[in-house]
């Protein structure tokens, strides 16, 4: 059962519409007043949601009624695995995602309902199969996108910055000369590459629904190292420490 604020919130949307359609939303200039957003309608109510105020304003809809005892939320049958606050943790969580720039895969998604539900019960059994098309399927404004990987060779980013590292090499010998800084004042770095987050060339994913359709993408640096760890740094001189 959702929640009193998106209950009220819905309806206010559904009224607005309907005193705009007929033409009795007008302000002091006697001019149409546009009808409430779902945006709006959630700032106006505390603690509703967008995306369960659009659930409940379609339900009202379809019964042609701005009454809320006019529509039936299902409670028969199997019991919901995740409660409407907790779905909508999933959807903020889609989306900071793919703000991020690696938008959710399916097992990440069904990963945050599995801590979800043992955060509110330890003995709670993961999602099932079909859990993530029926999630997919209550939330509209979410849709599926295949992530593909941009692979950027070693060589590709090497010589695309060579000549700026030049120019740092050479400014860095002209400092060294001109303050005469010794080899003992000098450290280098041993160092290993390290690779993180390697994709495989197509993963599903879960992106915010807009009006222009353009693909997921996400860089994989292919050969190159994502991260530098030291292992040994040394004086100029020879002498090292760990």
């Amino acid at each position: 059962m959702p929640s009193q604020a998106n209950l009220k919130a819905a309806q206010a949307v559904v009224l607005s519409r309907a005193r705009h359609q007929k033409g009795l939303s007008r302000d002091a200039s006697k001019v149409s007043k546009q009808p409430l957003s779902l945006r709006n309608a959630e700032a106006r109510h505390h603690g509703s949601s967008r995306a369960t105020i659009q659930r409940i304003v379609k339900k009202l809809e379809a019964a042609n009624s701005a009454d809320l005892n006019d529509i039936a939320f299902k409670t028969a049958g199997r019991p919901r695995i995740l409660t409407d606050e907790e779905e909508e943790a999933i959807v903020a969580f889609v989306m900071w995602m793919e703000r991020s720039g690696l938008p959710a895969c399916k097992g990440e998604v069904e990963d945050a309902a599995n801590t979800l539900r043992l955060r509110r019960n330890p003995d709670a059994q993961p999602v099932s199969r079909m859990w993530y098309r029926r999630f997919r399927d209550d939330h509209p404004e979410l849709d599926k996108s295949i992530l593909k990987s941009l692979d950027k060779s070693r060589e590709a980013w090497e010589v695309a910055g060579i000549d700026d590292v030049k120019e740092w090499f050479k400014r860095l010998a002209e400092l060294i000369t001109k303050l005469q800084i010794g080899a003992s004042e000098i450290w280098n770095a041993d160092q290993a590459g390290v690779r993180v987050g390697i994709l495989r060339e197509r993963v599903e994913c879960l992106i915010v629904r807009t009006k222009k359709k353009s693909p997921a993408q996400v860089l994989s640096p292919a050969d190159r190292e994502t991260c530098t760890v030291i292992v040994f740094p040394y004086f100029g001189v020879g002498v090292y420490r760990r």
